[in-house]
């Protein structure tokens, strides 16, 4: 284990803590009023994982990402909404509470460990040494807590210790899972026959430890057994559902030994839910945009050599049917096909409802007046938001003069949408209304968007 600011993070068991979610209308209203704020963007994607729709959570996540907030700021907010882990505290006033706890409980196991983040956060090394110690003789059977011991006299320049410590933990525990993976290790790819051996045995003590599982499955893949590898792949999968790097290898073996991309696409999305910044080779993030845009290309393939409706296919849960579907759906273009598209400009997906307003865009005449009208009028506001592209685009200087209105909606989400659609589509006199609006605009992360907009522009 390698100590950083804090010890919690790094042990955390990675258990989902399930919480009660509002309804879908009002996550999707909150995702449009609080749209530069992160929560909302990981309440909606965890609603839809939470019901089993992985792939939809992926995208809203992805695009949240990518296109709105920094690294820091979103791992943050996805670590407190799915994972329930909360910014870590090392205040004065949190050391306090602990220790106060400490005096009254002096060998809870959970206190000792919060005093021990605490100083290990600050390099307090004499505090973070002395409740480490006082851990191990509570939970003397956790090798975490001297693996972190032993990292603190690492970071002392202290490896005669650290060594020592490590050492003594093995000798009391020789048959312990830790034991066994340390011998294990440095075989598996120097003298595979002996790390088999050992493997058999550290699997007779702990049949369904993941990580021996995983390798064993290793060494019968590179022994060309692929059908017991893929078996024994599975079962590591299972007992390792918490574990990325178990489930990110695993959907390596079936996209590359395997070529089964269904699975592998399953495997990936594990590893990426557990940790959005997996990597093996490639980021899992790449890997599913890529496999999904295969799985899908190969279901709108189907539908239409079993002669289904391509209209039929947007209602498919993986957005990138739905995606698929919908250039297939504008080409050639019908003024009837209409309703499709703008029943996808409410899709939870970002870009679907891009896509579906840019199709529109690329083929709307005045005869749309009507239906832009009532989606700027409308309850769903990110359909209102969108509907601001096609006034201007549609009604010219009309509809510069009604998209001015919205940028006194309270929805951050409308008035990026009001913003966006006057400075790129009203002309001269789109910009200066948005460069009239900077004056009043609250929220920071508009107001940095609309100077970079003008700087753009100089």
């Amino acid at each position: 284990m390698i100590i950083t600011a804090s010890l919690s993070m790094l042990l955390l068991n990675g258990d989902i803590l399930k919480a009660k979610a509002p309804s879908l209308e009002d996550l999707q209203q909150a995702y449009a009023m609080n749209h530069f704020e992160p929560e909302s963007h990981m309440a909606l994607a965890k609603f839809h994982h939470d019901g089993g729709n992985r792939l939809l959570a992926y995208y809203i996540l992805e695009s949240a990402r990518r296109n709105r907030f920094e690294e820091k700021v979103f791992d943050a907010a996805y670590a407190r909404a799915f994972y329930n882990i909360k910014p870590f505290d090392n205040s004065k006033e949190a050391e306090d509470k602990l220790l106060a706890r400490h005096q009254q409980e002096p060998k809870d196991a959970d206190t000792l460990f919060g005093l021990s983040d605490i100083y290990v956060s600050r390099g307090d090394w004499k505090n973070a040494k002395s409740f480490l110690n006082q851990l191990i003789v509570v939970k003397p059977e956790e090798y975490k807590n001297y693996e972190a011991l032993a990292e603190v006299y690492r970071r002392e320049k202290d490896d005669t210790s650290a060594n020592e410590i490590v050492e003594g933990f093995f000798r009391k525990h020789p048959d312990s899972v830790e034991s066994f993976a340390g011998k294990i290790g440095p075989l598996m790819r120097k003298e595979p026959d002996k790390a088999r051996s050992l493997l058999e045995e550290a699997l007779k003590k702990h049949p369904k430890h993941a990580m021996f599982l995983f390798n064993q499955a290793v060494l019968l893949q590179d022994a060309n057994k692929l059908n017991e590898a893929e078996e024994t792949f599975v079962k590591a999968a299972e007992s390792g559902k918490n574990d990325a790097h178990i489930q990110g290898w695993v959907g390596r073996f079936f996209l590359r030994v395997r070529q089964n991309e269904e699975k592998s696409l399953h495997y990936y999305l594990n590893a990426y839910f557990l940790d959005p910044h997996f990597y093996d080779t490639e980021y899992a993030e790449a890997r599913i945009l890529k496999l999904n845009a295969s799985v899908a290309a190969h279901i709108v393939e189907k539908a239409e050599k079993d002669g289904k409706k391509i209209e039929d296919l947007l209602k498919n849960e993986n957005p990138a049917v739905t995606s698929y579907a919908l250039v297939k759906l504008a080409a050639p273009w019908d003024v009837k096909k209409c309703p499709y598209f703008l029943e996808a400009m409410g899709h939870d997906d970002p870009t679907i409802r891009m896509q579906a307003m840019g199709i529109l865009m690329k083929n709307a005449d005045d005869s749309l007046g009507t239906e832009i009208q009532a989606m700027m009028g409308g309850n769903d506001l990110r359909k209102r938001g969108l509907a601001c592209y096609l006034a201007v685009h549609v009604w010219k200087t009309k509809g510069v003069e009604s998209v001015r209105a919205m940028l006194a909606e309270k929805a951050q989400l409308v008035r990026f949408d009001a913003i966006s659609a006057l400075w790129f589509g009203g002309g001269e006199e789109g910009k200066r209304i948005v460069r009239d609006h900077l004056k009043n605009e609250k929220h920071p992360w508009l107001i940095n968007m609309m100077k970079a907009l003008d700087k753009k522009l100089e």
